[in-house]
């Protein structure tokens, strides 16, 4: 098979290696940060492809230039911004959420990379290039070119692809359930500003209201059920997603809460007026 000649059995064997231990670096990033285990990998298994990606493609592209330090140092830096800042805005647009975000460090770029972390990228890429992996690459050479090397290989690329399809699958399921609960918003946005016209139709599904309640009260019950039954559902179905998004926290549902009984309390206001 053409994958396992010689010249492509150490890039698929470094894209392993390199997304392994980019996986235990942000675990061990997350853990001091949070207290406790976070699987940061956009996988399921303990790998993050990025840092495959970016470190493969680091070696490749750049090993003519590795004797100029300078030159290294620039073209390291730009290439992995630029792979940050590209993975960051695709993981956004498939989420719908932010998984890192710079926008409290000065000379940031949407929040995705700044100038502090290209900087470090930029450097440890050097690193990478001029010293870890030559001395990774010559003690495991002889594996890599092994039969051994070949079944570890081909076993790891046919785990990762169960592994992308099981991901693509629940994450369709995990997007269509947050285009559910968007679409749940945008009705009650336009309930907020005419809750009177809505109190009927809400009476009716809010059985669990009172009577005399308030049409705050009955639009503010509702949202809230909603709201809860749909983090339940990704809690208990998505578990990895939510850990590793906190944009979808309890701390952000009472920001969510709030600003809901903050535009029905201007709703009435204006209305008064």
């Amino acid at each position: 098979m053409i994958f396992f000649t010689e010249k492509f059995l150490p890039l698929f064997f470094f894209f392993f290696f390199y997304a392994f231990m980019g996986w235990c670096l942000e675990i061990s990033y997350a853990a001091y940060a949070h207290k406790k285990f976070v699987n940061r990998g956009f996988l399921f298994g303990p790998y993050c492809p990025m840092y495959g990606v970016g470190c493969v493609l680091l070696i490749w592209i750049l090993r003519p230039f590795s004797n100029n330090y300078i030159l290294l140092f620039i073209l390291s830096t730009f290439l992995t911004s630029t792979l940050e800042y590209v993975t960051g805005y695709t993981l956004e647009k498939i989420f719908k959420t932010k998984w890192w975000d710079y926008s409290m460090d000065p000379l940031n770029l949407h929040g995705r990379i700044c100038l502090l972390y290209s900087i470090i990228w930029g450097f440890l890429s050097v690193l990478l290039i001029k010293f870890v992996h030559p001395f990774i690459a010559k003690l495991l050479n002889p594996f890599i070119y092994s039969t051994m090397g070949r079944i570890v290989i081909f076993t790891l690329l046919v785990l990762i692809t169960i592994d992308l399809i099981t991901t693509i699958k629940s994450l369709i399921n995990f997007n269509n359930l947050i285009d559910q609960f968007q679409e749940f918003s945008k009705e009650f946005k336009q309930k907020i500003h005419n809750p009177k016209e809505d109190l009927n139709e809400l009476s009716e599904s809010s059985v669990d209201c009172e009577c005399d309640s308030s049409n705050e009260e009955i639009l503010i019950k509702e949202f809230k059920g909603k709201y809860e039954n749909f983090l339940e559902t990704i809690q208990k179905k998505y578990p990895r997603f939510l850990s590793v998004m906190p944009n979808y926290s309890g701390d952000k549902f009472k920001e969510h809460l709030n600003n809901f009984k903050q535009k029905l309390a201007d709703s009435k206001k204006n209305n008064k007026n």
